[in-house]
């Protein structure tokens, strides 16, 4: 019985790999994955695609919660995974609020890398950024690649070396021990 049963699930596998006539089954090419069609205007006035941001290579998009207790004590840590990029746009912060926020949110942090203004959270849902801060690689193709959900010693290291290495630079090797070491956000 048992050798008969095998006998039965070699023959399925045999009749599954192959096409009637004996050819092997020819491998479905997918398609090629596209970006969405996104755009925010940044805090410089522009209007952004997901697109253009991505035409030189992954992009970092930092959410900011704009009265998030938790974001403001890890802000100063993104300022610095920001510094020394070879491209300005690797690393973008995403805001939920219209120009208004932003200034006001700006008078407390003075943000040196862009930030796009996301008053209707279309970024924010699609990317399903759900706290902050919170941090998605996005891949060329669109794709989401890591997420780094809150800030903790670890995930600003792993950051640092996200960044440096999509850059093609050395990490700043920064010292987070002063960091919790559990993921925090707000």
């Amino acid at each position: 019985m048992r050798t008969a049963l095998l006998a039965l699930v070699a023959l399925a596998a045999v009749a599954c790999s192959s096409t009637g006539g004996g050819e092997e089954r020819a491998a479905v090419a997918e398609p090629a994955p596209t970006v969405p069609a996104m755009q925010l205007v940044g805090n410089d006035g522009e209007t952004h695609t997901l697109a253009d941001l991505l035409a030189d290579g992954p992009v970092y998009l930092y959410f900011i919660k704009k009265d998030c207790p938790t974001n403001d004590k890890a802000l100063p840590w993104y300022e610095k995974v920001h510094e020394g990029l070879k491209r300005p746009k690797a690393f973008v912060g995403v805001i939920n609020g219209d120009r208004g926020v932003y200034d006001a949110w700006n008078e407390r942090y003075d943000a040196q890398y862009l930030v796009l203004l996301d008053p209707d959270k279309e970024w924010i849902g699609h990317f399903k950024a759900e706290r902050s801060p919170w941090v998605v690689e996005v891949l060329e193709d669109g794709d989401v690649g890591r997420v780094w959900k809150g800030y903790s010693a670890s995930a600003i290291a792993e950051l640092d070396a996200a960044l440096a290495k999509t850059e093609g630079v050395l990490p700043l090797e920064l010292d987070v021990s002063s960091l919790p070491e559990r993921n925090q956000f707000g």
